[in-house]
């Protein structure tokens, strides 16, 4: 018995110690000095960086090509990034901490979130950007998205922190990965919305961001869904899409009631300079996710959405009775238009039944060229339904006499 007592002892006394030592290794790594010496790395990092990225020739950024040092540089300054993160709200000790607060130390810590510098005209931070956010489901999240400046545009990462046993533990790092080309970074925008448990999966997080391109105003945007995994360094994909827009206007990224959302410019069939209001929305359908709509404004914008998807999709978005029939005409259409020649709209009226009719003007397969090429008219009428929900009804290249009230629209 006293053998089993002194054991006991033994086993508290031990124990005692080990968490005194983890305590003590902790208050030292908060202490003042170890913070100091993180925060100059990450400055020499970016100082170090900005002389890489000013040293590409014409060349380089006509290519999109990214200097070799600064490729070296971005691993490194992205490592150094987390490293100050990690640090410091592993010494955060709340649940539920002032997000505003935590955010200005973090600012501080990393010299970020300075305002931009006037003759800075390709949509880059003058330095390094850092937001924090609290998810408040259990357990909390913080959400910690940090983005520095690339050639012609930014790159972003995202971190996330779960609150367990008393501290700031990150569960997300989710980045772009090596990359040459200044496409290949997480820029232009870069926002984040988490959807709630729920439909039998846990908490997830939708990311959406753009791609720089130093040599025109349109580039590819991409969404993904993910969730935590096992490794804090990375993330289960559970859903990726991607497609064209144009940097002519902030993207809006939210949640809806049955999923999520994001819209920005994106091309009308017409004139390549045009842009209309994309709409990708999208409700989880099984393990995965499937874009519904709204996918439009209005009866002529849909017209272009409807075109731009694959067949598939537009089956989805056509009256089933005219499935065989239109899946000629967006083949058809879907063909002249990747041979470059761009559609126009004519105009639009609303017919008798309540339908409107789309005149969509189409370059004829022919060897001339420019302002006199031959063009033809197909008409698509287009279902309204629901605020916003349209369904490609029927084509005919002979306008319906019913449809006589002529509709302003133009793209959004």
């Amino acid at each position: 018995m006293q053998s089993r007592v002194r054991w006991f002892v033994f086993f508290v006394a031990a124990a005692a110690a080990v968490g005194c030592a983890k305590t003590a290794f902790a208050q030292a790594a908060c202490e003042p000095a170890p913070m100091v010496a993180q925060d100059a790395k990450v400055r020499t990092l970016q100082q170090r960086l900005a002389v890489a990225m000013n040293q590409p020739s014409p060349r380089d950024i006509y290519a999109s090509q990214l200097p070799a040092q600064a490729r070296t540089d971005i691993r490194a300054l992205k490592d150094a990034l987390v490293a100050v993160t990690d640090a410091r709200l592993a010494c955060e000790p709340a649940s539920a901490p002032d997000v505003k607060a935590l955010q200005g130390v973090l600012a501080a810590a990393l010299g970020a979130n300075r305002p931009a510098k006037p003759e800075m005209d390709d949509g880059a931070e003058s330095g390094l950007a850092v937001r924090v956010e609290l998810n408040r489901e259990t357990p909390p999240w913080l959400l910690v998205r940090l983005g520095f400046p690339v050639i012609c545009g930014d790159d972003n990462l995202l971190l996330v922190y779960a609150y367990r046993d008393g501290s700031w533990r990150r569960i997300v790092r989710w980045q772009s990965g090596e990359y040459t080309k200044i496409y290949d970074a997480w820029g232009n925008f870069f926002d984040y919305v988490v959807l709630p448990s729920g439909n039998g999966h846990g908490r997830r997080i939708v990311v959406a961001h753009g791609s720089p391109w130093c040599t025109s105003r349109w580039s590819r945007f991409f969404m993904e869904v993910i969730e935590p995994d096992e490794h804090p360094d990375s993330a289960h994909r559970v859903f990726g899409m991607s497609s064209y827009d144009s940097r002519t206007a902030p993207p809006v990224l939210e949640l809806v009631p049955d999923g999520f959302e994001i819209r920005l410019p994106v091309s009308t069939l017409g004139d390549p300079d045009m842009v209309r209001t994309g709409i990708f929305r999208y409700r989880q359908a099984g393990t995965g996710y499937k874009r519904v709509q709204p996918a439009a404004l209005d009866p002529l914008d849909f017209v272009g959405a409807w075109l731009s998807v694959t067949w598939p999709q537009a089956a989805a978005w056509t009256e089933p009775a005219s499935v065989a029939v239109l899946r000629e005409v967006h083949r058809n259409v879907t063909t002249i238009y990747a041979f470059g020649a761009y559609a126009g709209y004519g105009a639009v009226h609303m017919c008798s039944n309540g339908h409107y009719q789309v005149a969509l003007l189409l370059p004829a397969l022919s060897r001339r060229v420019g302002p006199d090429m031959p063009m033809k008219t197909r008409y698509l009428q287009v279902h309204a339904g629901r605020p916003q929900e349209f369904r490609m009804f029927s084509s005919s290249m002979r306008p319906d006499p019913t449809c006589t009230r002529v509709i302003e629209m133009k793209p959004h």
